[in-house]
């Protein structure tokens, strides 16, 4: 009798099955060697990435790195400033610090939680300056935390501080241009006023100056900051006092100086 159509017999189904069977079995599996190697691929890949975590460039004023949970403050390249990147739109907080003439609002927000390859934490945080007419926000990311903010009378300059570990800086934000640009360093600071002829009776520390530059107001024509300052000498002494930061040619006088004193 022949087949139904669109059936095969039962002999042909059942050398398929054998044909597929013997496949099965006659599988190989890959050489050794070849496991091996896949496996050290893997094994470098993951290394790769554990070793190298993101580095972030951001508009840093300090002197830190990522790689060392901000700690060196004295030795990096200074940064050069930072156009902000701007968004449509976002909500002001009531935590928002405002300009005088009230066109202006800023507030600080986490960007980012990181932790080193040393296991410490550390934060990538943006700087929101909020512009009241238009609804624009420039944002500006900022190693380092504890933020303050200090408006010049005009409303034309903002004076950010910010703290990480072992150092205190601070940047100004110029809502002209939209741009940030950091203070001067300790050692842009020590060097302008030796240039000066201003005595100064000590050496800094170059390795833990644990440096705090702070501005605590701003003059009338908002022109000028004065800048409180301490660091670290040689000895382990605390050295402090005052300075003028004119803000757009950046140069410092005015120096007042404390006595030293010794901490803790």
């Amino acid at each position: 009798m022949k087949p139904k159509e669109g059936l095969k017999p039962i002999g042909s189904f059942l050398n398929s099955c054998r044909k597929g069977i013997e496949s099965v079995l006659n599988y190989k599996r890959p050489a050794f060697w070849i496991m091996i190697a896949a496996a050290f691929i893997c094994i470098g890949v993951l290394g790769i990435h554990a070793v190298n975590p993101r580095i972030y460039n951001y508009a840093d004023a300090s002197d830190e790195t990522v790689g060392s949970a901000q700690q060196i403050h004295g030795n990096r390249t200074e940064y050069a400033g930072s156009d902000g990147g701007e968004v449509a739109e976002a909500t002001v907080p009531e935590s928002a610090i405002y300009s005088p003439d009230g066109n202006w609002a800023v507030w600080s927000n986490v960007q980012e939680n990181l932790r080193d390859e040393n296991g410490l934490f550390y934060s990538i945080y943006q700087v929101l300056l909020y512009h009241t007419q238009t609804g624009k926000v420039t944002i500006f990311d900022i190693v380092g935390g504890y933020f303050d903010f200090l408006w010049s009378e005009n409303s034309r300059f903002l004076a950010v501080t910010y703290s990480g570990r072992e150092w205190t800086h601070f940047s100004i934000v110029d809502t002209i241009t939209l741009t940030e640009t950091p203070g001067p360093y300790r050692a842009s600071v020590l060097e302008q006023l030796k240039a000066q002829g201003e005595r100064l009776d000590y050496t800094a520390n170059e390795t833990r100056p644990d440096p705090v530059l702070t501005p605590v107001e701003w003059f009338p024509d908002s022109s000028k900051v004065l800048v409180s300052y301490q660091w670290r000498d040689t000895s382990y002494m605390t050295q402090s006092g005052t300075f003028v930061y004119e803000v757009e040619s950046g140069r410092i006088s005015g120096l007042s100086q404390n006595s030293p004193h010794q901490d803790g």
